[in-house]
Formats: C-alpha cells, structure tokens, sequence
C-alpha cells in the first residue's frame, strides 16, 4: 500500500459555466475507468449509484441514502427549496449527526467521508459546497465531481436553471491511497450464496 503523507485542511474551488463543467467531464472522465479486481467501473456509473436514494448492491453504503426521510429523497428536497427560497443557506445535505459519529468510534459502523452537499443560488449561478471529513484523493475525488455532475443533472431534469456554477470542495485530511477498493463490493459479496 502506498500512501502519501496527508493533507489537512485543503480546499478545491471552481467557477464556470455549467455548460463547460460538463464538457470538461466527458473529455476528461468519459475514458477513464475505475478498475476493481475483473471489473471496470465508469466514474459517471459510481457517482449515481453513491448519490442513489437506496444503497445499490455493488456498494456496502452510500451517501444518498442517508438524505432521504420518509418518501422524500435529498434531491427532491433540494429541488423544492431551491424553488421556495433559492438564497436560503439551508439547503444542505447531511450524511450524518453526532449519534453516528459516536457509533463509528468501534469502526463496526461505517461514517460517510462525504459530511454533507450544500446548495444555493445567486441569479444565475447555482453555487454547490461539498464538505468531507476524508478525501481519498486517487479515485474517490472522481467519484465526488461525478456525484456532483450527477445531482446537477437531476436538478436540471427537475427544472431547475442556471448557466454558471460555483462548486467548493473542502476536506478535513486527503491522501492517496493506491489500491483502495472505494467500498465496492467484490464479486463473491454480490454473487447468490446458492
């Protein structure tokens, strides 16, 4: 395994037009592939299955799953409170409370890096801030763009509107990790115990 020493306290920021993020990502990530044992994963493919409002098979957890409350999804609820109060600094997504945090502790339980997605606009421009506890910096900051493309589109397809975007990433510690497995599910996990 090799490890790079950690970063601590490290901020990413990028302001364009939505329209150039997204052509940016094809020309870079649309090739670009996630190997896990036999398996090849599209980094657009991973970002929805972690922002997926229930935990798909191949993952052991995700991070969508833990916005939804009752029949409600994090992005519906985005979707609405953009509409009522598209200024309001409480659009937020969060993965986890202080109860979780304490749960974690014995590390039988996992706690998401990703602390939570915000949201807001500012008349055209639709500002996104990601915040991690960790950032495994290799492949998982990949899956995070893609996770953000993602929930972008959905916004779009819920007609929400904006031509720029102003997305903030923040993490407490970031390193990279060689071989990290981004808590995919190896192929005898998934496989029917018959």
């Amino acid at each position: 395994l090799n490890v790079m020493t950690p970063i601590y306290n490290m901020r990413m920021e990028l302001k364009t037009t939505y329209r150039e993020f997204a052509e940016d990502l094809e020309k870079f990530f649309y090739e670009d592939k996630l190997k896990i044992g036999d398996k090849e994963w599209s980094y657009f493919d991973l970002g929805k299955l972690w922002q997926a409002d229930e935990v798909p098979d191949e993952l052991y957890f995700n991070h969508g799953s833990y916005y939804k409350m009752g029949e409600t999804s994090g992005i519906d609820y985005v979707v609405e409170a953009l509409k009522k109060k598209p200024t309001s600094n409480r659009i937020v997504l969060p993965t986890y409370n202080m109860e979780n945090i304490m749960k974690s502790l014995d590390d039988k339980n996992y706690l998401p890096s990703l602390a939570s997605i915000q949201f807001g606009k500012h008349e055209t421009k639709l500002i996104v801030h990601m915040h991690l506890r960790a950032l495994e910096a290799k492949q998982f900051l990949k899956i995070n763009i893609c996770e953000i493309d993602y929930l972008l589109k959905k916004l779009i397809d819920n007609g929400i509107t904006f031509e720029n975007v102003e997305i903030g990433k923040s993490a407490f510690r970031v390193q990279k990790i060689d071989k990290f497995h981004c808590f995919l599910k190896s192929e005898i996990d998934v496989m029917d115990s018959t």
